[in-house]
C-alpha cells in the first residue's frame, strides 16, 4: 500500500466515526430539555420549544391541559400537561 493509501484509509476511517457520533447525538437531548425531564408541571417552557398543538381533557378526576412541544435545537418532542392532574413535562 502507498503512502498516499494509507492516509486516505486513515481519513475515512475518521470521517466515519465522525459520522457516527453525530448520528448518535441526534437522539440525546440539549440541554435545556435535559432539564425538563421529570419536571413538574410548574416548570416552564424553555425559549427554544416551539408549540404545536394543545388538546383540553376533561375526567371525572379533573382537567388536563397538553401542550405539545419541539425543540428548535435538538427536535425532542415532549408533552406538557397542567391542571389539576397534569403530570408536568413527559418523554
Amino acid at each position: 500500500m502507498t503512502e498516499y493509501s494509507t492516509k486516505l484509509c486513515l481519513f475515512l476511517r475518521d470521517i466515519f466515526e465522525i459520522m457516527v457520533i453525530v448520528e448518535k447525538s441526534k437522539d440525546l437531548p440539549c440541554d435545556s430539555c435535559k432539564e425538563l425531564i421529570g419536571a413538574n408541571r410548574r416548570t416552564v417552557p424553555h425559549s427554544n420549544l416551539v408549540q404545536t398543538d394543545y388538546k383540553s381533557v376533561h375526567s371525572m378526576h379533573g382537567s388536563v391541559d397538553e401542550y405539545y412541544y419541539k425543540c428548535k435545537v435538538c427536535g425532542k418532542e415532549w408533552l406538557y400537561e397542567t391542571g389539576s392532574y397534569g403530570q408536568g413535562w413527559i418523554e
